[in-house]
């Protein structure tokens, strides 16, 4: 559970952060480059596992004569770049031009352009345009969902065993397949009807492909998110979450594949990059579009079906966050950054959300843990 661990530091270390930049707005203080570094940059590094002696500040680079800002792991080869820019500067993907170079003329792939808030990841090795290299991002590290999950991909143990690569190819190949799926007599498809005629003996048409697409892809090992199945149809599959409206109960959709919470939480691939499309509660589902809506039904439907634990509740947690309370407040008054809210009753529980997925995957566990339901009847399904 190494990831998991990391993730829910990094996690604590990002609201750590937010308090203390909420502190220095407040002081009327704008950060330079040199304090971005000290109150973001660095701790966030730290948290990603690299040692002070893995984070070279502006060392030679020994080719170019240059000094990158930062040299991660300079003595491996799976070693990074990171350009650093004072907090909130508009970053351009030009400014991430040294930090790419710096990488291409030493054989690295990765290389990240950040201003604390937003966090470009590059991959050096693109024979394409410098703003196609771009391949991941974090829009704002205080609010996207999947902040944590991409810091976690630049961590040492995510670098060392190339799982920022295979993220990559992961996203890459999901991209080809779905222009493969969408595109009529593509090279795919053109596979998939030799193969069926050569089994069946018969001509095989592409729309008869595009049916089976249809059928064949929810029964696949590897999970594959709804919009693919969508695309293999083109206009004759409509979207589910388009036709009703969010939060109304309807029949489980037997083409979306589901998964229960600690199947997620074993599982950082099934969270990362993605984004829950409903929710499963028993026999019922209802369409969501955030793991904070998640978090939300689950804790309603504990309280439905059973009793929840004694407030506030820190889901077995040994840190100073609530996750669920009688106020949006945490140990010590401290508010919660972000919530939802729960009627129990004449009751009102909050619920923290301002969690990594895999942080509210745990915590939900926990929660149906300590009242006895069965992970089995609440399930995902994930975009």
């Amino acid at each position: 559970m190494e990831e998991t661990m990391m993730l829910q530091l990094l996690s604590e270390e990002v609201k750590s952060i937010k308090a203390t930049l909420a502190e220095a707005k407040e002081a009327g203080q704008i950060l330079n480059e040199a304090q971005t570094e000290f109150i973001i940059i660095d701790p966030l590094l730290k948290r990603m596992g690299y040692s002070p002696l893995e984070i070279l500040k502006r060392s030679h680079d020994g080719v170019t004569h240059n000094f990158p800002d930062y040299t991660i792991l300079g003595s491996k080869p799976q070693k990074w770049f990171l350009e650093a820019k004072r907090l909130d500067l508009n970053l351009q993907d030009g400014e991430a031009a040294q930090a790419v170079n710096y990488a291409n003329n030493q054989g690295a792939e990765w290389a990240v352009l950040t201003n604390g808030r937003k966090w470009y990841i590059y991959n050096a090795h693109l024979p394409k345009p410098l703003p196609e290299k771009r391949v991941l991002y974090i829009e704002d590290l205080f609010t996207d969902e999947q902040a944590i999950e991409i810091l976690w991909l630049l961590s040492k143990p995510s670098i060392l065993n190339n799982n920022l690569q295979e993220a990559w190819l992961f996203q890459q190949l999901t991209r080809l397949v779905d222009e493969q799926l969408k595109t009529p007599n593509s090279e795919l498809r053109e596979v998939i009807r030799r193969l069926g005629a050569e089994a069946t003996k018969f001509a095989i048409t592409d729309e008869t492909v595009g049916k089976v697409l249809l059928f064949a892809i929810p029964t696949a090992t590897t999970p594959v998110d709804g919009p693919v199945r969508a695309i293999a149809m083109g206009d004759a599959l409509t979207d589910v979450a388009n036709t009703q409206s969010n939060g109304q109960e309807k029949p489980v959709e037997t083409t979306d594949k589901f998964y229960t919470l600690d199947e997620i939480a074993r599982d950082v691939a099934l969270a990362t990059f993605r984004k829950p499309r409903a929710i499963c509660l028993e026999h019922t589902t209802q369409d969501v579009k955030t793991w904070a809506d998640v978090a939300r039904l689950v804790v309603t439907y504990v309280a439905t079906v059973s009793t929840l634990p004694p407030l506030p509740y820190n889901a077995g947690s040994k840190g100073k966050n609530y996750f669920l309370n009688t106020t949006a407040t945490h140990k010590n008054d401290k508010k919660m950054q972000s919530h939802r809210i729960v009627a129990v009753g004449s009751e009102t529980v909050f619920v923290d959300t301002n969690r990594s997925t895999l942080n509210i995957c745990a915590s939900l566990m926990a929660l149906i843990r300590d009242v006895g339901i069965p992970f089995s009847v609440i399930r995902v399904s994930i975009e």
